[in-house]
Formats: structure tokens, C-alpha cells, sequence
């Protein structure tokens, strides 16, 4: 919905004949701090979408545009070493994982997350310069649009030196 309903608008007959509505596109960045009670509020200047030689005749060239929120959910995946890309891995090393299991803690529309698996994610670990020792290491995920994923997930490995 919008506040207000009706605006004023001056210009001359030939141009004023030709308005019967004023369209207005919204691509709002929505933060959390900016909804309040399930409702986004953008101030829109209507004089951005008037044509040219149209000018707005109201009391204020302001719109209030109010957004029904559909709330963000969360969700979490949970997966295993081995479904995680290993890259860089230098074949003079053995690789031991000091945890099994993971999980990741996501945030997004519920239409957009409900079937997201880890594979969409790609996990990956990077062993690029690694040489024998423990490391506790950032892992790498693919970026999914509407998708947050809540903070990094590392993984402690450590590298010992192949025995030949």
C-alpha cells in the first residue's frame, strides 16, 4: 500500500490528458533494523517517475510505499568430510580431518532454502603452501542469491608427511 493515495500533479493539458496511472518500481534493500511489525517502509520521490515537463503539485513530491515482510527462516545442513573439495592437496602429505561432521547454518526465504543441500554450497578446503602441521581452516562455500550462510565453518586438519 501506499500514503498517499492521490497526488497532485501540474503540466499542461496535452501531457496531463496522457496520465492515468504513475508507475512506480521498488527494488528495496531490506535490512532487518528497517522492518517493524512485519511492515518495510520506503519513502519514495514521486517526481523520479513523472514525465518530463510534469511536476509534482502536492504539498510534499513524497510517497510513503509499505511492504508486506515475508521473515527470513533459518535452517541447518549439516554434512561430512567427505563431502567436501579438497584443493591443492600435495600428495606428499596424508590428510586427517580432527572432526567427521559439520554443519552450516543458513538464512533465506523458505521457498528459496527448504530444498538447498550441501552440494549447492561446494564446499571446499584449500591446501595451497600447506606443509606438515595442524591447521584450523576457512572453508569455502559457493554464494547462492537470497542465501546467507550465518558465520565461516573451519575445519582443524592436520598434515603429516608420507612415510616411503
Amino acid at each position: 500500500s501506499y500514503t498517499p493515495k492521490h497526488i497532485y500533479v501540474a503540466g499542461t493539458d496535452e501531457l496531463l490528458d496522457e496520465i492515468d496511472e504513475i508507475n512506480v518500481e521498488i527494488n528495496p534493500e531490506i535490512k532487518e533494523e528497517d522492518i517493524s511489525d512485519g511492515l518495510f517502509v520506503k519513502e519514495i520521490n514521486i517526481e523520479n517517475y513523472l514525465p518530463d515537463n510534469v511536476y509534482c503539485a502536492s504539498s510534499s513530491n513524497k510517497i510513503d510505499v509499505e511492504l508486506k515482510y515475508n521473515p527470513f527462516v533459518a535452517k541447518t545442513i549439516n554434512f561430512s568430510k567427505y563431502d567436501l573439495t579438497v584443493n591443492n592437496e600435495n600428495k606428499e602429505y596424508n590428510l586427517y580431518f580432527r572432526n567427521d561432521d559439520y554443519s552450516i547454518n543458513i538464512i533465506g526465504k523458505e521457498e528459496t532454502i527448504k530444498n538447498l543441500t550441501i552440494s549447492d554450497f561446494k564446499p571446499t578446503l584449500d591446501l595451497k603452501d600447506l606443509k606438515e602441521g595442524l591447521y584450523n581452516i576457512k572453508l569455502v562455500f559457493s554464494q547462492i542469491s537470497g542465501v546467507k550462510i550465518e558465520k565461516d565453518v573451519s575445519v582443524d586438519i592436520e598434515l603429516i608427511k608420507n612415510k616411503q
